[in-house]
């Protein structure tokens, strides 16, 4: 396996594209028999709540904020065979990342699959769900940066065509939708990605994940057009909780990345800016902007407040982790390329050894680093919200429960590959 990584990585140097890339613009088509039955009312007045990816990171903490914030009931679809099964996800999920508990009477377990047609319900279920559901959260989707559009096409963008399939049946319901920057793609003059559903111009959506999300809200705006209830948030990079520094560390990127220096010894001396976000105050904004019913469409969560790289390296170096600062071309050809598989960053060595990808994912990061939030920043001030800054002080805390739950080494202990 190893061998094998190594070759894609290495022997890749002109991206091949093929059908299956070119497809994905073929999928912005909206069935027409797809149509609002009634004006939709916002979430304020939701009495029962379709909530997808429950399961996840962000999702643990909407479905928290859905119980704590409002007063409606949550229906959550959940991958599973049977209720008892998906209970026990949603339970465990929401004990990995806090001490929040699923309050008794308020959350119904919808077992299903959103890769599925008809969500991988059964007619008469999905009929019912019609009938009960006033407003849908759709927050699920695969998260795999590496994978082609058409492995990510059911899960990201068939669902969201059966979610408005749903929310246009029976009766009207509103759609809430959590994206991601990397959907954007229409600037103003200053070079701001706006806060608008995005044109057809796929130039800068590079990649299988951002194809799909592209996609989806593509579909967002037909459906919007006609009549549909829509709001779509643009999160960035979601960082741990404020509280506790509680991250979904197994599968983060970032957080891999750094792992993977602090196993070499050795960081790039990148001018790369790190967007973060914590997860308590996406969740939150999410929530209560949908409560408040904005008057705009996209709402960008993204964080203003940047940070650079190599502060990041700077406060794991206070912190008992020492990193040197080498240039990207020594850090990548002699440590990275030699690093084992027992290092963190191994299952994505394409993404840093891949000379076409290296190129996607510099054009990526130079295309998030000008974001407008001319409507959100406003909106979430009306509402004692603001932008918070990642300091030493919130950064140590994320340190100390990757180093806790065991994804970091302990503090002063090198362990080069």
């Amino acid at each position: 396996m190893q061998a094998l990584l190594r070759q894609k990585a290495q022997v890749a140097r002109t991206r091949v594209v093929t059908a299956a890339d070119l497809d994905f613009r073929r999928d912005t088509r909206l069935d027409p028999a797809i149509q609002p039955c009634g004006r939709a009312q916002p979430l304020s007045g939701a009495q029962a709540i379709l909530l997808t990816g429950a399961t996840g990171f962000l999702g643990a903490h909407l479905l928290h904020d859905l119980c704590r914030l409002t007063h409606a009931t949550i229906y959550c679809l959940v991958r599973a065979d049977e209720p008892i099964q998906a209970k026990r996800r949603l339970e465990q999920n929401l004990a990995l990342y806090s001490d929040a508990t699923i309050p008794a009477g308020r959350v119904v377990i919808v077992t299903g699959d959103l890769a599925k047609p008809k969500l991988g319900l059964p007619a008469a279920r999905f009929e019912q769900l019609a009938r009960d559901i006033d407003a849908i959260c759709h927050n699920g989707a695969e998260l795999n940066h590496l994978a082609r559009y058409d492995r990510l096409r059911a899960a990201n963008v068939m669902s969201t065509v059966e979610l408005l399939r749903l929310a246009g049946s029976r009766k009207p319901k509103w759609m809430y939708y959590v994206s991601s920057m990397i959907a954007a793609t229409d600037r103003n003059r200053e070079g701001e990605l706006l806060e608008q559903l995005p044109s057809a111009d796929t130039s800068e959506v590079a990649g299988g994940y951002a194809q799909s999300k592209w996609v989806s809200e593509r579909l967002l705006g037909e459906a919007h057009r006609r009549g549909f209830g829509v709001t779509v948030y643009r999160p960035g990079i979601i960082s741990g909780r404020r509280d506790t520094g509680a991250w979904a560390v197994a599968h983060d990127h970032l957080l891999m990345l750094i792992k993977s220096c602090v196993q070499m010894g050795y960081a790039s001396a990148s001018s790369l800016l790190v967007d973060l976000t914590p997860v308590d105050f996406v969740s939150e904004a999410i929530i209560r902007l949908s409560l408040a019913n904005p008057d705009h469409t996209v709402l960008h969560l993204s964080n203003p407040n940047s940070l650079p790289w190599t502060t990041l390296v700077a406060w794991m170096n206070e912190f008992g982790y020492p990193l040197r600062l080498v240039p990207f071309e020594v850090w990548q050809k002699n440590y990275l390329a030699h690093s084992g598989e027992s290092n963190a960053l191994f299952p994505l060595l394409s993404m840093y050894l891949d000379e076409s990808i290296i190129q996607e994912r510099e054009l990526l990061i130079a295309k998030l680093a000008k974001v407008s939030r001319q409507f959100t920043a406003p909106m979430l001030a009306s509402l004692n919200l603001h932008y918070p800054a990642i300091e030493k002080n919130l950064w140590q805390r994320y340190v100390q429960y990757c180093t806790t739950c065991g994804f970091f080494p302990s503090a002063r202990q090198e362990s080069r590959i």
